[in-house]
């Protein structure tokens, strides 16, 4: 995304969320030169159910969360790890991260990753997914296409391994 993008992704989603009940928006942002707290302040809407944070412990953030939004981040896998859903949604739709489902949520349809077709659809999207998800992590089935299944060795293993073999 180029810096424009990002805010005009920015200010659709805050407006997107805008109306929707006991819902807070915390925007997690890296400080780069050409964007910093302080211009995003002056170029968002100035309404009271966001909040914009550069430190903390994105974790905690996200184990308190119900959904995350972003485009591209490796907190899209970083949330499917923890089991919430992920909203892809940016300044464009020329690319996505993965493949999303561009339907909302229904009692009996979830996905782990979503993304409306036009900003018109936002709104909607977000309300159903918090309709649907809230409090009820993702399925291995709903995973199965984004994470590792359970079986597969992690860094213990690759440690044991690597110690069996003399060579190394």
């Amino acid at each position: 995304e180029t810096p424009d993008e990002y805010i005009k992704g920015l200010i659709s989603l805050i407006l997107a969320t805008s109306n929707l009940k006991k819902t807070k928006l915390i925007i997690r942002i890296r400080l780069l030169s050409d964007c910093s707290i302080s211009n995003l302040i002056k170029l968002l809407p100035n309404l009271n159910h966001y909040e914009i944070k550069s430190s903390g412990n994105f974790h905690e953030d996200m184990s308190s969360s119900e959904l995350l939004v972003s485009w591209s981040s490796t907190t899209i896998e970083e949330a499917l790890h923890m089991r919430k859903p992920v909203l892809l949604w940016g300044g464009s739709s020329r690319y996505f991260h993965l493949p999303p489902c561009q339907k909302p949520p229904s009692k009996h349809k979830r996905n782990s990753i979503y993304a409306p077709k036009k900003k018109e659809d936002l709104t909607h999207m977000i309300n159903k997914i918090l309709e649907f998800h809230p409090g009820i992590p993702l399925t291995d089935k709903e995973l199965q296409d984004h994470v590792w299944p359970k079986e597969t060795p992690g860094i213990d293993e690759f440690v044991k391994d690597l110690k069996k073999h003399k060579e190394f």
